[in-house]
């Protein structure tokens, strides 16, 4: 696994597999597997006052969205606020598995979307989500 920057602040670690590009603003990062996965990345900027709860309510109301069937994972640290969406859905003909995820920091909004044909893929996306890591200092392969 190699820590891979997605801001100057924000990286999180992947598999050397996995190739990125950048579509319509947001790191997508895939891995032809088997498994096949890609990860989605995209960083937001909220106002610096809004509190974290606020910054993650459109999400909270997500699972209400799309119906059943959705399990919600929440976790929290002194700094900052998780929440991750993990269901399966027919895309296509075929069942996918998602998981997303919204960390949230004062000014800082990391929302990452792990996608794969296998539920078994669920732990994997939770480990990688949780090496998703913000840094004051700018990491040394910044974008800067």
């Amino acid at each position: 696994m190699a820590r891979r920057p997605l801001t100057p602040h924000w990286s999180v670690e992947l598999g050397e597999e996995f190739e990125s590009r950048v579509l319509d603003g947001d790191l997508q990062l895939v891995s032809a597997g088997p498994p096949v996965r890609t990860v989605w990345a995209s960083v937001y900027a909220p106002p610096l006052e809004m509190p974290l709860t606020e910054i993650l309510s459109e999400a909270r109301d997500y699972p209400e969205q799309l119906g059943g069937g959705v399990e919600v994972i929440e976790s929290a640290s002194e700094d900052e606020l998780r929440l991750a969406h993990w269901y399966g859905e027919e895309i296509d003909g075929r069942l996918q598995h998602s998981l997303f995820t919204y960390t949230a920091r004062r000014g800082e909004l990391v929302s990452l979307t792990f996608i794969s044909d296998s539920a078994d893929d669920k732990q994997w996306a939770l480990d990688t989500w949780a090496t998703l890591e913000f840094q004051r200092d700018p990491h040394p392969e910044s974008f800067a």
